[in-house]
């Protein structure tokens, strides 16, 4: 085989590896969310953070088990980002704790995945 034939598969193999390991996170906390995101469409609200009036834009199911998830929330207009841990107790989802992932008033505590994902690409379109 031709060194230069090599050398493009090694490349393509590597872009395709790359590419897979920067998909596969999204693809399941995509399929957590489609499973079990109904459970935590309102939950937010068990935390102080967010204002009575004030809704969530978009949420993702980022970890899930029996007795535990994390929920990735984006409030409205994207002034901040959230990670909220439920704990279940009686066939009930209670709130645990949070961590900010970055907000507009400069509060984040730490930067956690999918930190880039907001950043880059919904505050670039806004």
């Amino acid at each position: 085989m031709n060194v230069k034939k090599v050398f493009k598969w090694i490349i393509r193999g590597l872009i395709l590896v790359l590419f897979l390991t920067w998909l596969v996170p999204f693809a399941h906390n995509s399929i957590l969310t489609i499973m079990h995101g109904k459970e935590f469409k309102d939950e937010y609200r068990q935390c102080s953070y967010f204002q009575s009036d004030e809704k969530v834009e978009f949420y993702q199911v980022i970890e899930y088990s029996e007795s535990r998830a994390k929920v990735y929330y984006v409030a409205e207009r994207h002034s901040s980002a959230n990670v909220y841990t439920f704990e279940k107790k009686d066939d009930r989802w209670l709130f645990k704790e949070f961590d900010t992932i970055w907000s507009s008033s400069g509060s984040a505590e730490d930067i956690l995945w999918p930190y880039f994902w907001d950043v880059i690409i919904f505050r670039w379109l806004q």
